[in-house]
């Protein structure tokens, strides 16, 4: 944080209320004058963690600038799914955008962020060792085919093929289905068929080389550092890092 902190201009910082973005403002905030940007989501409560950014803030004594989001977003959808410049569906992307916007608005250009800090020191339920184990256990390692009926655009049917895979699959690769990463049995199905055939078809690397990659590049670690290394080459790729890069 130090020589990150370091610039020319002002700083600021996305702050959700959680411990990764509130640890990075703290630390931030004791070597340079940050500012801090939080979504507001007044409509969805469930979601909402306003409060503790507020907490955070009130604590350290910087300046705080909130951005009340709503179904309004919508009227930017377009020209948020313009600046991706890909197919992008990770919801957290678009407040980013509009957080983004009012930082510019005041002539921030660098802003922190506590993006990827999970996928680095294992903070999702899925890197829960007593799970790991759970998917370690010999039952779940059979394999068993899948029914052609759920290769289908239906998206409860996308959940049972994903269901299927963490229960009889090896615990690499049902971690890796959980994972956001979409299994090619189901991609002729949720793509369009000629844009597949001619972009995807020959050079989609195929889930089981994925893993044989992992287990042979990576055989020192144990299955739990294993996910992780999963999520850094995968959701911190083309999550995280897309998220914050292009917002």
């Amino acid at each position: 944080c130090y020589f990150h902190s370091k610039s020319d201009v002002g700083i600021g910082a996305f702050l959700s209320g959680g411990v990764d973005s509130g640890g990075i403002i703290g630390l931030t905030s004791k070597y340079s004058k940050v500012d801090a940007f939080t979504a507001v989501f007044s409509d969805f409560p469930n979601i909402n963690e306003s409060k503790y950014a507020r907490m955070m803030v009130d604590k350290l004594g910087i300046s705080h600038h909130e951005s009340e989001l709503s179904l309004g977003i919508n009227d930017e959808f377009e020209k948020i799914i313009w600046h991706f410049d890909e197919p992008y569906a990770v919801s957290s992307g678009y407040s980013l955008y509009f957080l983004s916007k009012t930082a510019k608005s005041l002539g921030l250009k660098v802003m922190l962020t506590g993006d990827g800090a999970d996928e680095i020191f294992g903070g999702y339920g899925r890197h829960d060792v007593k799970l790991h184990n759970l998917l370690s256990n010999p039952f779940y390692r059979k394999q068993y085919p899948v029914p052609k009926i759920l290769q289908t655009t239906n998206i409860w049917n996308c959940k049972i093929y994903r269901g299927l895979i963490n229960l009889t699959n090896s615990d690499l690769q049902a971690y890796l289905s959980k994972s956001r990463y979409q299994p090619e049995i189901l991609l002729p199905s949720l793509i369009d068929k000629d844009f597949f055939d001619t972009h995807i078809k020959n050079e989609y690397y195929k889930e089981e080389d994925f893993i044989k990659n992992i287990n042979d590049t990576y055989s020192m670690l144990d299955n739990v550092n294993k996910r992780l290394i999963i999520d850094i080459k995968t959701s911190l790729i083309d999550e995280m890092i897309t998220k914050v890069d292009r917002s």
